[in-house]
This record gives structure tokens, sequence and C-alpha cells, in this order.
């Protein structure tokens, strides 16, 4: 399986991108959100969400 951290679409069953590094993942994943009027999640190694972000319309419970 891929290594990494992974930037995946809600719907994707594949992921965008693989990184080594969360900082890499993050950045790309917020420039896609920006670019799409997205809403991104974050997520740590335990799968919990660690952070929300919104490019465009509002996402409700956004977390800044």
């Amino acid at each position: 399986g891929a290594t990494g951290w992974q930037v995946r679409g809600v719907k994707a069953s594949r992921a965008t991108g693989t990184f080594k590094t969360k900082a890499e993942a993050v950045a790309y994943a917020r420039e896609l959100g920006r670019a799409q009027n997205a809403h991104v999640i974050i997520h740590g190694v335990n799968g919990r969400v660690q952070r929300t972000d919104s490019f465009g319309n509002p996402f409700e419970g956004a977390r800044k």
C-alpha cells in the first residue's frame, strides 16, 4: 500500500497525491480546495479530524 500522507477526494477510491510529510499534503490539499472552492478536512495519524477549512461555500462546523 501507499506510505506517507494522502490527499483524497471525498468520493475518490484512490489518493489524488501521496506526500512524505503532512505539511506537504496539507499545502497541496489547500491549493486544491482554493482552486475548486471545496472543503478541506485534515486528519491525524489516528484518523480523527484535526482541522477543517472551507474555500467558497461556508462549511457547517468549520474550525479555524
